[in-house]
Parts: structure tokens; C-alpha cells; sequence
């Protein structure tokens, strides 16, 4: 008899997916039929950004960290972030990072703590305002647009999954990829998708189930899909 099992799609840039294959593939103690397909591709925006002039710099995603980090800019800077992926990143290219929450609401909550003058350093599709909000409570915070994720359609291998009729298990790690790849599979009943939170899960837009996974972090990500499996 063939082989049942579920087939993890895997819609990050490929470094993020094998990162988090390899994780869950820890997690069950065995290898995981998989397909990697970004449902878009990290691209720089202008140059890096000199923030010799702010206090804290703000991040909500690792794709603003890594441009930095890279840059070889976050040694010793004091760094505020949404989420402990985020923190952790941060601190792993030597910035003096703290988590104030695992969502802009939660960060907004706690930033009485931050020394301004601040910067947002951003992909340019976010949500929540966060620099103006900043800014109107009296954290004076500017915001700098440093990548873009460019659409991408499916790969063939993911096509060909699909069109194979296996069930498939989709996890999304943010609102924009929940809404991309809930696009791209519109009409597929077999997909379960896990939401990293519920606003991601409010973006899906597909015919299969939609699941959330219990917190919005990475480790809970990888409960939730190897569960799943």
C-alpha cells in the first residue's frame, strides 16, 4: 500500500523552511516527506540604513534583522522586538535585544521601556502602524522600509504535489503568507493550514481547515505541525 502520510509544504524562503524541517524532523525523531516553495523571495531595500543617530531599533521580523546583522550593524546596538525568534536572531548578530511581546499589541503595551530616539526598521507590507503609534504616545520613532518580499507562484514539485491528491500540511508563519499561499491553493480541500496566530488564520482565504497554533512562536509552530503529522 502507498505511503499515507501527510506531505509538509513549506512556503519560507528555503534557509527559514529547512530550519524549520529540521526541527520538527528532530521533534518526531524521523525524516518528513516535504516540498519547500516560498510563496515569495526576500529583496533588499536602498542601502542599509545609518542608525548611529537612534537610541533603539525596533524589529518585528528576521528578515530586517538579518539585513542588518549582515551588515555587520547590530553589534552592541540596543534592539527592541515583536516575538523571541526575533530577539534571539538579534542577539545571535551581538545587539542588546528584548522581547516586548509576540505581537505589536503586546509590544505596544510594554514600550514604556524604550529609550527614543527609535527606529522601525521594516519590510515595506506590515501591519499595525507601529511608528506612528510610537510616536503618538510620545516615543518619538521613525520607520525605515530595508527589504520587500517579492511574490512567487508555486514551484513545479509543489504543483505536482497538489495535483497528486495527498494530503498536505501548510504552515504559515505570518498574515502576508497565509494570504499568498492561500491564493495560490484557492481550490484544494486536502491542505491543512497552522496559522502562527489569528491573525495569520484571518488571512486564509482557501477551502481547507485552517488551524492556530497555541502561541505565537516558533517552538509552538513546530507542536502544532508535527501534531499534525
Amino acid at each position: 500500500m502507498a505511503d499515507q502520510s501527510p506531505v509538509l509544504l513549506l512556503s519560507r524562503p528555503a534557509a527559514r523552511s529547512h530550519e524549520f524541517l529540521k526541527a520538527c524532523e528532530e521533534r518526531l525523531g524521523r525524516e518528513i516527506a516535504h516540498v519547500i516553495s516560498p510563496v515569495f523571495e526576500i529583496e533588499p531595500v536602498g542601502p542599509v540604513p545609518d542608525t548611529t543617530d537612534y537610541k533603539t531599533v525596533i524589529f518585528t521580523s528576521g528578515n530586517a534583522v538579518r539585513r542588518m546583522g549582515l551588515a555587520g550593524k547590530l553589534q552592541g546596538q540596543k534592539v527592541a522586538t515583536v516575538g523571541e525568534e526575533t530577539g534571539r536572531l538579534s542577539r545571535s548578530f551581538g545587539a542588546d535585544a528584548v522581547t516586548l511581546g509576540a505581537n505589536v499589541e503586546e509590544f505596544l503595551a510594554n514600550s514604556r521601556s524604550l529609550e527614543g530616539p527609535c527606529v522601525h526598521l521594516r519590510g515595506r507590507h506590515a501591519r499595525g502602524d507601529l511608528a506612528q503609534r510610537l510616536t503618538e504616545s510620545g516615543i518619538g520613532t521613525d520607520d525605515i522600509v530595508v527589504y520587500e518580499q517579492v511574490p512567487q507562484d508555486l514551484t513545479e514539485q509543489a504543483k505536482a504535489l497538489i495535483q497528486s491528491g495527498a494530503t498536505v500540511i501548510a504552515p504559515v508563519f505570518s498574515p502576508r503568507s497565509a494570504r499568498l499561499l492561500s491564493e495560490l491553493l484557492a481550490d484544494e480541500d486536502r491542505v491543512t493550514a497552522i496559522a502562527i496566530s489569528p491573525a495569520a488564520a484571518n488571512e486564509w482565504t482557501g477551502r481547507g481547515q485552517i488551524l492556530v497554533a497555541e502561541a505565537p512562536t516558533f517552538d509552538a509552530m513546530v507542536e502544532a505541525v508535527t501534531a499534525a503529522l
